[in-house]
């Protein structure tokens, strides 16, 4: 996996990419990684198709993980991710909702942190700064407990930024990890 990613960044092909990603899959031992690993790497893939408009991939990323995760949190916030960039937000807060409610936690770290992302996004843009302060603060502290940096600059959208900016000064322990999170985005956009 690592390779194929490392490719990806080398070459840009998300055609090639998405063909290394297959063929891993459907390794055998592939049913061998740990949920977190599963999580972690359905959350990447999941990502990168979104990004790419390649809605069918995506239905795969969800589909693999439905099964391999079946049951799990994490493949709420898979859903939740696609619901949201479809523009569905209200089912995107639905298939959130037991994970920000506390009644369920993800198996893998990146999907919880996401999951508290998404929220903190889904809350700004209906105009509720409480909720999406509070959001943005739980995927924040989980982030930096873990040192997560790229998980928070792959998977913050603009509006989590804007919260990013606007709450420095705010976060007590993990002002520093925020001032670098909000540097790595500032890089990030400026090489696009």
């Amino acid at each position: 996996v690592l390779v194929a990613c490392v490719e990806f960044i080398r070459t840009n092909d998300r055609a090639q990419l998405r063909e290394r990603l297959d063929e891993l899959w459907n390794h055998p031992d592939a049913r061998s990684l740990s949920q977190k690993e599963i999580s972690s790497l359905s959350l990447l893939e999941l990502r990168t198709a979104l990004s790419t408009a390649q809605d069918d991939w995506a239905g795969a990323v969800l589909t693999r993980a439905g099964e391999l995760l079946s049951g799990l949190a994490d493949v709420d916030v898979l859903r939740a991710m696609a619901h949201a960039y479809h523009g569905r937000n209200t089912a995107a807060r639905t298939a959130i909702a037991p994970i920000v409610s506390g009644e369920r936690i993800c198996s893998g770290t990146n999907a919880q942190i996401a999951g508290w992302l998404l929220e903190a996004h889904l809350a700004a843009a209906n105009d509720e700064p409480r909720q999406a302060s509070h959001a943005v603060s739980q995927a924040i502290a989980l982030a930096a407990a873990r040192r997560a940096l790229r998980n928070v600059v792959t998977t913050a959208s603009i509006r989590v930024r804007e919260l990013l900016l606007a709450g420095q000064g705010g976060f007590g322990a993990h002002e520093e990890f925020v001032t670098q999170a909000l540097a790595a985005m500032t890089r990030a956009r400026n090489r696009h």
